[in-house]
């Protein structure tokens, strides 16, 4: 419990989803490059019939990884406190660390889909539909969370929960994508070019309300929404957040993916969509005012579409239309 209580006050924490599996040859090799390039100290080792902690033994550690080869994770932990954890069951790895040194050779080193560092208590206050959650963790319920009667309340109690789409760090995972792809919006984050698929390149690029928005030479998009990943209360921050998913159409496709129509995304000034296409196969449509200035659709005085093709990155059709 205390070790916890630490991580979520220093440090950030990194998911990564590789493009392919994790396969042991590949965490094998992980584990001799990273104890000649770090100060690896101990090892953690979880399979079904057997778990092992004991002092970093780079032969012992890989062993057990070939005697073990359906194991959970093996987790490496560094001097200063910096983890790195291969979950080879779920096809996962995570960083815990108080620094980004360890996530870039990470990130030289493997095909990333998704990633993205966040602040480890945020990150859990973000994504929980329990209230208790903000009272555990001595904090305020913030003005902008919305607050619903808990369906499965038979009761009668007035049990509340909270509408995690009024969170600006909600998450959304597409479970029924073959890369089970991850739309969010939190500190840091990385995108392959699989999600030109389902929101156009040309969104991506022209997004600028951000810290950082640049292609790596792996191809790699690296956005960082704001500098310090610690100061994610501060309220131009949370609107960074919430313009990131407004602007790139972010919960619109997502809800269409997942089958969800939920009020939330419906009254958006971009709604991304790959239904209803004409002559591409994905539609943004951009809802303005008089002035130019991007509105919710309700009060818009025009609409400019655009369709894709099937990769996201060639525009095909174009058209501009009075409401």
């Amino acid at each position: 419990m205390e070790k916890s209580s630490k991580i979520n006050s220093i440090y950030t924490i990194t998911r990564i989803k590789p493009e392919s599996n994790l396969e042991s040859e590949t965490i094998i090799e992980f584990i001799k490059e990273l104890s000649n390039k770090f100060n690896c100290i101990r090892v953690e080792f979880d399979a079904d019939v057997y778990e092992a902690q004991f002092d970093f033994d780079k032969e012992k550690a890989i062993s057990l990884i070939q005697e073990y080869p359906e194991f959970r994770l093996v987790k490496l932990l560094f001097i200063n406190e910096n983890e790195i954890c291969f979950g080879r069951k779920d096809n996962f790895i995570y960083l815990y660390e108080t620094s980004n040194y360890l996530r870039n050779y990470v990130f030289e080193k493997i095909k990333i889909c998704w990633a993205f560092t966040h602040d480890n208590l945020d990150y859990q206050l973000q994504t929980s539909d329990n209230p208790n959650i903000w009272e555990i963790n001595k904090k305020q319920i913030p003005s902008y969370v919305e607050l619903l009667s808990d369906p499965l309340d038979w009761q009668k109690k007035g049990k509340m929960i909270i509408n995690t789409e009024s969170l600006p760090g909600h998450e959304h995972i597409m479970r029924g994508t073959n890369e089970k792809l991850w739309f969010g919006s939190v500190w840091q984050m990385h995108f392959s070019e699989i999600y030109y698929s389902y929101i156009p390149q040309l969104l991506w690029d022209s997004y600028v309300d951000c810290e950082e928005n640049v292609v790596l030479s792996n191809s790699l998009r690296r956005i960082t929404l704001y500098k310090n990943p610690n100061e994610y209360e501060l309220e131009a921050n949370r609107l960074k957040q919430w313009n990131f998913r407004k602007l790139l159409g972010l919960d619109t496709i997502t809800h269409e993916l997942s089958g969800r129509n939920l009020r939330i995304s419906s009254n958006l000034p971009i709604i991304v969509s790959r239904k209803n296409c004409k002559h591409g196969q994905i539609r943004v449509t951009k809802f303005f005012d008089k002035n130019k200035k991007l509105v919710h659709p309700d009060i818009a005085s025009h609409k400019e579409i655009f369709e894709f093709s099937s990769d996201g990155k060639e525009l095909v059709f174009e058209e501009h239309q009075e409401i």
